[in-house]
This record gives structure tokens, C-alpha cells and sequence, in this order.
């Protein structure tokens, strides 16, 4: 399972899966339409789509499949992006001046918004809901 993805000043992507960290240098876009693909659809329509159905205006979470719904804290489109998986967090805490994510085993993350956070975390709770009654 993919944890995080994070967008690094050099344009590499820095991405934990699995709790192992590998470096990719393509586009974050490029790579998320590779996952989308690999899924049948298009990065482009699965924005559209949650944009559409939930009334979100920015930074919709890209639902990927069960375990893949990534929280957008800095957009896709920003030099210094940052998709966490909903899925993946196992615990946060509030810290001085922000937030950490933890994720299983021994890696956690620092966000320096809490505020951001938690509104990302609560779309991704508008869409966990939606699914939920789908079943």
C-alpha cells in the first residue's frame, strides 16, 4: 500500500509503499495517470467526478480503489505536492505549529497546517461515507 507521495524541489517523486521509500523522476502527473490507467480510468475523470459528486471546489482526495484514497494537503499541481493515503494513516497528533501523520512501522510525517489537515481528512470521510452506501 502506498502511504505518501511527495513531490521533492528537484521534481523526483519521493514515494513510501510498503514502508520502503523509492525515488521515481517522472511528473507526479504522469505517475498518478499511470495508477489511474492501471484502474481503467483517467486522472482527469476521476477529479472531474469527485469534484462533481461531493461540490468540492479544490483539492478533491483521488480515489484510486479500497486502500488507495489520497488526502491532497499540497496539490497536485504545486512544486512541493503531498498525497497522503487516507487508508494508510494510522494515527495523528497535533505538534507545535501543525501536524504528524503517522503511518504503520516507524515513519510519520510533519504538516505544518492541522487546519488543512483535517478539512482534507473530512472530504476523504464524505467519499469513505459515499462508498459505504454503495455496498
Amino acid at each position: 500500500m502506498i502511504e505518501y507521495i511527495r513531490k521533492t524541489a528537484d521534481d523526483k517523486l519521493i514515494v513510501l509503499s510498503d514502508q520502503q521509500q523509492d525515488i521515481y523522476d517522472e511528473p507526479l502527473s504522469r505517475y498518478l495517470s499511470k495508477l489511474a490507467l492501471a484502474r481503467l480510468s483517467t486522472l482527469e475523470g476521476r477529479i472531474k467526478a469527485c469534484k462533481k459528486l461531493f461540490h468540492f471546489a479544490s483539492r478533491p482526495p483521488l480515489f484510486f480503489g479500497a486502500d488507495m484514497l489520497f488526502l491532497q494537503l499540497i496539490g497536485i499541481r504545486s512544486n512541493k505536492a503531498l498525497l497522503v493515503n487516507y487508508h494508510a494513516i494510522t494515527a495523528y497528533r497535533k505538534a507545535k505549529m501543525g501536524i504528524v501523520i503517522e503511518f504503520s512501522g516507524r515513519y510519520e510525517i510533519y504538516f505544518r497546517s492541522s487546519v488543512v489537515f483535517m478539512s482534507e481528512l473530512a472530504k476523504a470521510a464524505q467519499v469513505i461515507s459515499y462508498l459505504q452506501r454503495l455496498e
